[in-house]
């Protein structure tokens, strides 16, 4: 099982369809096949052996798909690297995953440009584009690195790993996931059956790609023998206007990115043209979700719900669900992926009944190998067979899987469970309110206290007292934020567009509350 069958059937049954389109620039899927035997053919002739890791700084480019598939041919494992992070935190996944050689563009060349000399002089340097004017330089491009024959047939490297992704940090230190050939094939097979996905399908890579939010439909979209549009990054007027002109069939986007296209007429327009939006990676707001409903009644909306070691979708709201009369089934994540098992537990992994509260657990064959070089992670997050997930949540009788918080960010006052999650829907149902946060913070008397930390939206006030009174109509007293922070600035997000609870929690405990 490999992921680059799906480029080689596409190139035998759909050969003049096009597999990538960027700008001007179109390839049909016989192109694509060429131009990754023969990158393929290139890194091999470079030294690349079966389970080499290489590495990509860049933002999004159809050249990044390819790279990936080049480098799973040759049984060497792809490892997209966050471009938001500092040149410590790449050195750090670039030593922790062994990576020698890296690909960049004008992003990514800064970025090394600014790393400790030793660090840059372990690597070797391509670069994904045009290697003019980059900040450092680079032994040559992606195309001069493509051989004049293709390669031969693809090979698999040690226990068939495709790919490292390392996670997004908002917990603690990134923990490289080692994704294997098997673990993506079933999990976009699995994915496409499940929500009936049609061949042909033509998606916006608009998410960054780095984050397997956005890579996951490297395959799937490969396995439908599909199309790959793709922009440089996500700027909610381009991404509207790419909506609109692109004649795309489906995207998925991160709450925040669907906010900041509601706000524009260009990114409304985009979103009513476009037939299936997919989000997820963080909560949605549910007054965003009724107001994307309610504006564009033909788009299509899908939540996937999991995380980058499952590979990451563990459950599916589908289009029908929230079409659904039910109340309360749009507040949930879905019902298990076909194929996934999914459970709520105990702390001591006792799976409990329907309505209990517990941990998210979860097994299938898309769930990671395991954490590199994280024994003791390993050790507490995949036992007993069950992958678990460390959220908080519970599972109704019909299957739908409800997520209420990151146990790590439970907050926990007078000896009662606040789930920030509910308290952050209760905030955004304000009007005004764009973005906001909700943490526990030190209290003499009750151990810890609900704190919110709101950002209005453009062009308006909001009121701290207004705002509590609006939490005390709409929670119970336990829940009720005790003081309440509004700042000007956006919070803090991750590169997939996670607010980072973490940061702003510590942000706000350095201050006298």
């Amino acid at each position: 099982m490999h992921t680059c069958t799906f480029v080689q059937r596409n190139a035998v049954r759909y050969p003049a369809s096009i597999a990538t389109e960027q700008g001007d620039s179109r390839r049909s899927w016989n192109e694509f096949l060429d131009d990754v035997a023969r990158l393929a053919a290139g890194l091999r002739d470079a030294g690349t052996m079966p389970g080499d890791r290489i590495a990509i700084l860049a933002e999004n480019a159809a050249a990044y798909i390819e790279l990936t598939y080049a480098t799973q041919w040759v049984g060497a494992v792809s490892v997209p690297i966050n471009t938001r992070w500092t040149a410590d935190e790449v050195v750090f996944a670039l030593e922790d995953c062994s990576a020698r050689i890296l690909f960049v563009d004008a992003v990514g060349a800064l970025c090394c440009s600014r790393m400790e000399m030793h660090a840059r002089q372990a690597l070797t340097l391509f670069s994904l584009g045009d290697p003019e004017g980059l900040a450092v330089g680079v032994q040559c491009s992606l195309s001069q690195l493509r051989a004049p024959f293709p390669d031969g047939s693809p090979v698999s490297g040690p226990d068939g790993l495709a790919s490292i992704f390392y996670t997004g940090g908002t917990t603690g230190r990134s923990k490289g996931v080692q994704l294997t050939h098997a673990n993506h094939v079933l999990h976009s097979l699995a994915l496409a059956a499940e929500l009936s996905l049609e061949h042909g399908t033509r998606h916006l890579h608009v998410a960054p790609m780095f984050h397997i939010a956005d890579s996951l439909f490297f395959h799937v979209v490969s396995a439908l023998g599909g199309t790959h549009i793709v922009i440089p990054r996500f700027e909610a007027l381009a991404c509207g206007e790419a909506l609109r002109a692109s004649s795309v069939d489906q995207t998925i986007l991160v709450p925040t990115m669907i906010g900041m296209l509601m706000n524009e007429e260009v990114g409304r327009l985009g979103l009513a043209a476009l037939g299936r939006l997919y989000y997820g990676a963080s909560p949605m707001p549910q007054a965003l979700l009724d107001s994307l409903m309610s504006e564009c009644p033909t788009l299509e909306l899908i939540q996937l719900y999991g995380q980058t070691e499952s590979g990451p979708v563990l459950t599916v709201l589908t289009g029908s669900d929230h079409r659904q009369s039910a109340p309360g089934i749009t507040r949930s994540a879905g019902r298990a992926m076909l194929g996934c098992e999914v459970a709520i537990a105990d702390p001591d992994g006792t799976l409990l009944p329907a309505g209990a509260h517990g941990e998210i657990i979860a097994r299938g064959p898309q769930v990671t190998l395991g954490y590199l070089n994280r024994p003791e992670e390993n050790l507490s997050t995949f036992r007993g067979g069950w992958l678990h997930t460390g959220d908080a949540g519970f599972m109704d009788e019909n299957g739908y899987v409800y997520v209420t918080d990151r146990i790590k960010d439970m907050i926990i006052t007078g000896g009662e469970n606040v789930y920030s999650v509910e308290v952050e829907q209760v905030l955004y149902s304000i009007p005004g309110v764009d973005q906001c946060c909700v943490v526990g913070i030190p209290h003499e008397k009750w151990g810890e206290a609900v704190h919110a930390i709101v950002v209005p939206k453009k062009d308006c006030l909001l009121d701290r007292d207004a705002i509590l009174a609006h939490c005390s109509q709409h929670l119970a007293n336990y829940k009720r934020p005790l003081d309440v922070t509004i700042r000007s600035e956006s919070l803090p997000v991750s590169g997939a567009g996670k607010i980072l609870k973490r940061v702003v929690r510590d942000e706000v405990r350095s201050t006298d509350h």
